[in-house]
């Protein structure tokens, strides 16, 4: 095949394999990433499911704050064929005891982190006999006997002699407060999460029109350069060109060819990595615009440093586990401290002597002549007196961690400014060379311009007018890359200042 035929070829099946939207594609703007993000991406699902599970967690222990009723019921049976009573002998068949007890508690922590406790309790017990036998007198068939012992008491439990104090008014907020942070440090990984996702959805993104416009580009181009070779083997044959120039010439263009080849297979895999983190199988029918929206992360260096200091979320989540080895400290003094217990209660009894009380006699035989009350208080006290040297090497090791958590936090607070800092001038740098690259831009549609006119005038030839049309089209790539760059690096920016990219990018312009 000579090289008139070969450029032919080429630009037909360059023709036929350039990237172009289908009719009717799904349009697919910046704007639409973060819900598919955040509904597909593996680590941003997973976050916000932590996130949910520390929220009902932390609930959980706000309802452990609040009453606790318990209701708990028993039977008990103890029976025997025979027995014989002493004091008077009398022998007895089918002897049984039931007994039954209902029990309703409630219970209520404390904010001494002490733990009150009122139960209402009833046993009931039943004595049955089948016969009764006392010689010489002939057995006698009594009647069941139920009795009745009511009890209510109130117990208070409080820890005491911890932490330097006789009570840590400090233990009860600190418990609250240890599962508030397990949320807050959930949230802010799931924000840690959430924004990565987007910004590389969104890297993603600017990557595959960037790819497709160098795709489309180097595809005239190899066609450009076919057309000037079919040109060059023409000279060669009229003698004004050597065989030098022509195979110089086919090694550029083989070239040309394998950074197409490498451009469609880096299109393909960035392609395939979009489609996964939208959540499809493809980009097959969908749209995505060529336009960068123009957004800036306003504030200057030192407003963006504070902010950062206050709200970033890596500087957050140092903060949080600071806040938590102090609410650990508090609670650790559990384990050491004295144990306080008063209880009081008062049962019912009814009259000795009594039997063969039917089931409502066994009530009014508490109020009846002869029933009383029966009072019970107790108060314990239990000190650990030694523990081997635990408390003291427990308290050495909490200093330990809490310095490693600070010193933590520092780092994270001298990174973050530091890559705030190379952010801001990354900005600086683009925002110059967007600019650099609008004039430049300006100036090759100028240049085309006079080259298609040139060309109407007989003084320029196709190939020239497609290569100044092709060299127009590189710089409009190269400020749509550069405005792409400046895109992100006012996201980064956002996101070291810690904002929510997704309503950030939710609000972009479509």
């Amino acid at each position: 095949m000579n090289l008139r035929n070969l450029a032919a070829a080429a630009a037909i099946s360059l023709a036929l394999t350039a990237w172009a939207a289908p009719a009717g594609a799904e349009p697919l703007a910046l704007a639409d990433l973060p819900d598919l993000v955040l509904a597909n991406d593996a680590g941003a699902v997973t976050a916000e499911r932590s996130v949910q599970a520390a929220y009902h967690a932390y609930r959980g222990t706000l309802a452990d704050a609040l009453p606790q009723v318990d209701l708990s019921t028993g039977y008990s049976l103890y029976y025997t064929p025979a027995v014989t009573m002493t004091d008077p002998a009398v022998d007895l068949t089918d002897y049984a005891k039931h007994g039954a007890t209902a029990k309703v508690s409630v219970s209520q922590l404390l904010p001494t982190a002490g733990s009150l406790l009122l139960s209402v309790e009833d046993a009931l017990g039943v004595e049955a006999i089948g016969s009764s036998t006392m010689f010489p007198a002939a057995p006698v068939y009594p009647d069941p006997d139920f009795e009745q012992t009511p009890k209510a008491t109130v117990s208070l439990s409080q820890l005491v002699l911890l932490n330097g104090k006789l009570i840590d008014l400090g233990l009860f907020p600190a418990m609250k407060r240890k599962a508030e942070l397990g949320w807050e440090k959930e949230q802010a990984a799931g924000r840690v999460a959430s924004n990565r996702a987007i910004f590389q959805a969104v890297q993603l993104y600017l990557s595959v029109v960037q790819i497709r416009q160098a795709v489309g580009q180097m595809e005239r181009t190899v066609v450009l350069a076919a057309r000037r070779l079919a040109s060059l083997a023409d000279g060669v044959r009229l003698g004004t060109a050597t065989e030098t120039d022509l195979l110089d010439n086919r090694i550029a263009n083989g070239r040309q060819r394998q950074t197409l080849l490498d451009l469609r297979a880096s299109l393909s895999r960035t392609e395939r990595l979009l489609a996964a983190a939208i959540g499809r199988e493809s980009l097959e029918g969908v749209e995505l615009a060529d336009d960068v929206p123009a957004w800036t992360r306003a504030g200057d260096a030192a407003s963006l440093r504070d902010v950062a200091l206050r709200t970033n979320v890596s500087i957050l989540q140092g903060s949080l586990a600071l806040e938590e080895r102090r609410a650990d400290d508090v609670l650790a003094g559990q384990q050491h401290a004295a144990t306080l217990t008063l209880s009081f209660s008062v049962a019912g009894r009814r009259d000795t002597g009594l039997s063969q009380r039917t089931f409502g006699q066994s009530f009014s035989d508490l109020f009846a002549d002869g029933a009383g009350v029966d009072w019970t208080a107790a108060a314990g006290l239990n000190v650990p007196l030694y523990d081997g040297g635990s408390a003291r090497e427990g308290r050495a090791a909490s200093e330990a961690l809490t310095a490693s958590v600070h010193k933590g936090l520092e780092s994270r607070q001298r990174a973050v400014l530091e890559d705030l800092a190379a952010a801001l001038e990354r900005r600086s740098i683009l925002e110059e060379r967007v600019d650099l690259l609008a004039e430049a831009v300006d100036l090759s549609s100028r240049r085309l311009a006079t080259e298609e006119s040139l060309l109407g005038q007989g003084r320029s030839t196709d190939n020239d007018v497609e290569a100044r049309r092709l060299d127009a089209e590189a710089k409009a790539n190269d400020l749509r890359q550069s405005r792409a760059d400046l895109l992100l690096a006012n996201l980064d920016i956002a996101s070291l200042a810690g904002d929510d990219l997704a309503g950030i990018v939710k609000g972009l312009p479509r």
